[in-house]
């Protein structure tokens, strides 16, 4: 029993600490109505967003639509 009881802090431990270093990414807003767009218009908008996690947050890719 005391082995059980061990084993649970222990991971209980080791899982709080490896959740303490994470990036998290939060955005102003994750959608954009560009609304008519004729065909040879460009177009551009921009997403603003913050790193509110205690790591540095790497994006690796990026994906439209």
């Amino acid at each position: 029993m005391k082995k059980n009881l061990l084993f649970t802090l222990c991971f209980i431990i080791l899982f709080a600490i490896s959740c303490d270093g994470r990036s998290l990414i939060f955005f102003d807003k994750i959608e954009h109505d560009f609304g008519e767009i004729h065909k040879e218009a460009t177009v551009k908008h921009a997403f603003n967003f913050q790193n509110k996690g205690s790591s540095t947050l790497i994006i690796e890719r990026i994906k439209a639509g």
